[in-house]
């Protein structure tokens, strides 16, 4: 035995010489693995080689070997969530490496773009902070993997990035929203949570799908050209094959995904089709049908006169109603007018965390799912729209402009808007509108919520006309 670990440690002293033996980049020091699960563990060496996993879980030491290609992989079962420090040791004829300081716990998936990726560092300098329920917000259970911006006309199966625990001195590095996510969820589960930081800034839905489903579903779209001089990392597929691929192998709990602001100056009317075809083709790509995906509402913003945000929050709404396993929190009281990045980033990360709470975890007394009318009636020259659950109005404008109503003549006016006094029905009414056909709330780029759940969450837009 004292031989063996005299030979494995001159092996770990010569690895840095080696080039032949590598893991996959997720596989680092402080690294969360998905406990209670089967985990994949897998990376690359000389062809047909034999290949040892040896670990600090596990009594046994288990052998693969390479394919001719160099690929290997372990199958590993990891236990629940034991709170201890674990390392694993993977070795080959003339190399070994060593992953230390891992954890088993949760791992969720953030993509998107700028208000996902969007650092607490950034909201520190608009003079903003993330609460945190650990002192001077230093919990070794939270921890972040930030793969650095890349991408590639073809898939790739390396990046670079790297685990960070949460402390002082790395928190201004995590993602706003996912670490509020984290943290509320470690707060209510007590357990490691990791997050896989992928957001890209600035980046449109179709660059995070593959080549093969924008081929298949969407030739309306110009796929890139092999040529790395003619893409952008907004062309389409490009983030996909450098900010997802990697990780298909990996085993995780879900996707939280805060995405659509590009998509309202590009193809906002192909965004429903193209969102839940990406969520299908992950799921298929994961190997994981039901892979749960929390996505975050396009919050309230001034986005121009010519561009319609309402285009792509529907869509979004929509892709929830008809999408299993699927959350979305709503924004409405989250917004800035002339800023894109609001930056009320820990409601957004506590509302994503509450859906994960309610479906994945079973938590009771939580509903994530957002109050949708359920029957909309005219009498005489008001319109009544009913809901399930008792409703706050906040507004005390005689005419509320989040509320327009319209007769056939399609014109829409900022209605009158009384809560009866169950609390459940409106009453909109204008006076240039005799017979309403039509109601809507919220159909804009930028407002500011007027109309809440019992829960003080905001209502989405809605609307019932097909107009």
């Amino acid at each position: 035995m004292l031989l063996r670990r005299l030979l494995l440690s001159l092996l770990l002293v010569t690895s840095s010489f080696q080039a032949q033996l590598k893991l996959a980049p997720i596989f680092k020091d402080h690294m969360i693995l998905q406990r209670k699960e089967e985990n994949r563990i897998w990376g690359w060496s000389e062809k047909n080689e034999t290949i040892h996993f040896e670990s600090s879980w596990l009594s046994q030491i288990l052998n693969t070997t390479s394919n001719t290609n160099g690929y290997w992989e372990f199958l590993i079962d990891t236990p629940k969530a034991d709170l201890k420090e674990h390392s694993f040791t993977i070795t080959s004829t003339t190399s070994a490496k060593r992953v230390s300081h891992i954890m088993f716990g949760e791992l969720w998936i953030c993509a998107g773009q700028s208000n996902m990726e969007y650092s607490i560092g950034a909201l520190a300098k608009r003079g903003h902070t993330i609460p945190v329920n650990s002192v001077e917000g230093n919990n070794i259970q939270i921890r972040q993997f930030h793969l650095e911006r890349s991408f590639h006309y073809k898939p790739k199966t390396e990046g670079k990035g790297q685990w960070t625990t949460a402390n002082p001195t790395t928190l201004s590095n995590f993602s706003a929203v996912g670490f509020s996510f984290a943290n509320h969820l470690h707060q209510k589960l007590s357990i490691p949570i990791g997050i896989i930081n992928i957001a890209y800034s600035g980046t449109p839905i179709e660059g995070w799908m593959s080549r093969k489903i924008l081929a298949s579903k969407f030739n309306q779209i110009d796929l890139p050209s092999f040529d790395p001089e003619e893409i952008t990392f907004q062309s389409p597929t490009v983030l996909y094959n450098t900010m997802v691929y990697p990780f298909l192998n990996l085993k995780v709990k879900g996707i939280l995904w805060y995405q659509g602001e590009a998509n309202v100056y590009q193809n906002p009317n192909l965004y429903e089709q193209m969102f839940t075809e990406m969520i299908a083709s992950w799921r298929s790509d994961w190997n994981a049908p039901d892979l749960p995906f929390h996505f975050v509402q396009l919050a309230p913003f001034e986005y121009g006169k010519n561009w319609h945000a309402s285009i792509i929050r529907e869509a979004q709404l929509n892709t929830f109603l008809n999408t299993k396993n699927t959350g979305i929190i709503t924004t409405g009281d989250t917004g800035e007018e002339m800023d894109i990045h609001p930056v009320n980033k820990s409601v957004i990360g506590k509302r994503l965390a509450n859906c994960a709470l309610q479906n994945q975890y079973g938590f009771e007394n939580i509903d994530c799912a957002p109050i949708l009318p359920n029957k909309f009636s005219i009498e005489k020259n008001k319109a009544l729209i009913e809901f399930n659950t008792k409703l706050s109005l906040t507004s005390k404008k005689k005419y509320d402009s989040n509320f327009t109503i319209a007769g056939k003549n399609k014109i829409f006016y900022p209605a009158k808007v009384i809560l009866n006094k169950e609390e459940n029905t409106l009453e909109l009414f204008h006076p240039k509108v005799k017979k309403p056909v039509a109601v809507r709330y919220a159909w804009s780029n930028w407002y500011s919520s007027s109309l809440f759940d019992k829960q003080g969450v905001p209502i989405p837009p809605f609307k019932t006309d097909q107009w």
